[in-house]
């Protein structure tokens, strides 16, 4: 197989995948398929990496789930998608910025990006995300836990400085 076919037939599979992954009907499918198509136009992370003719699976469909859970928040965005300007680095420095152009008003850590693109469900991170980027304080997020949790300043200070690699769980204790 030509390296040229390769390619064609590497967009092709990726082309259905966003098809196939796109939202129902509702308001959050318009916000997808916007999200998408300014993705694809100035990034390469929803593309086939030209000198391979492919992507790496894990990564394609992370991005896509993280591109349905960013259309069911679309209230949310401070930004349009398409203005997002793209930076130079790795997909993940490039998806971070993503993220936060969208949903940004203060900074948020980086290991709750992760929330975004986790190959599960995490409604109670992508809260907290939320929660954090409208500038308030994590001391007075409402965690969904079986018991009430406080957190002191210093706890709080501390989470907001975790590693980025980290997650929210690990985080907090």
């Amino acid at each position: 197989m030509s390296s040229h076919l390769r390619k064609v037939c590497a967009k092709r599979r990726l082309d259905e995948q966003i098809r196939e992954s796109a939202p129902p009907q509702s308001k959050g499918r318009r916000a997808y398929w916007r999200l998408a198509t300014a993705i694809r136009a100035s990034s390469w992370l929803l593309q086939p990496v030209p000198d391979r003719g492919s992507t790496p699976a894990d990564s394609v469909e992370g991005i896509i789930k993280a591109c349905v859970r960013m259309a069911k928040h679309y209230g949310y965005w401070r930004r349009q998608p398409e203005r997002w300007d793209v930076p130079e680095g790795s997909p993940f420095v490039q998806f971070r910025s993503l993220v936060s152009h969208l949903f940004d008003k203060y900074p948020v850590p980086t290991f709750m990006t992760s929330a975004w693109a986790c190959p599960h469900d995490k409604p109670s991170e992508i809260s907290m995300y939320l929660h954090l980027a409208a500038g308030l304080s994590i001391r007075k997020f409402v965690w969904p836990l079986p018991y009430p949790v406080r957190m002191t300043k210093r706890e709080a200070r501390w989470f907001m400085q975790a590693p980025d690699d980290g997650f929210s769980l690990g985080a907090f204790r």
